[in-house]
């Protein structure tokens, strides 16, 4: 967190911005994320889970903490952008 004090006083006189580093990404949820270079195969794992848990009904909410349960921790955007990939189950429309 970058704070950023402006002049004068009142509520804008002090204003917290986040900011990515090279390790980190701040998420639209505004947590701090590591930065991480997957391999196709971690990928697809991910993809596979998040796509399995949607297919049991679970909110993207849930998703995200059902993930970080198996120890993988997810942001709200990559959780949306899994769900966008391709999906035999989602494509054929016999999604459980």
């Amino acid at each position: 967190m970058v704070e950023v004090a402006l002049a004068g006083t009142g509520p804008l006189s002090l204003l917290t911005m986040s900011m990515s580093t090279p390790d980190r990404v701040t998420g639209m949820d505004g947590y701090s994320y590591r930065r991480v270079a997957l391999t196709p195969e971690e990928r697809r794992y991910l993809v596979a889970r998040v796509h399995y848990w949607r297919h049991q009904g679970f909110s993207q909410n849930v998703i995200i903490r059902r993930m970080a349960e198996e120890g993988q921790r997810l942001s709200t955007g990559a959780v949306h952008k899994y769900l966008g990939y391709p999906c035999d189950a989602c494509s054929s429309g016999h999604a459980e």
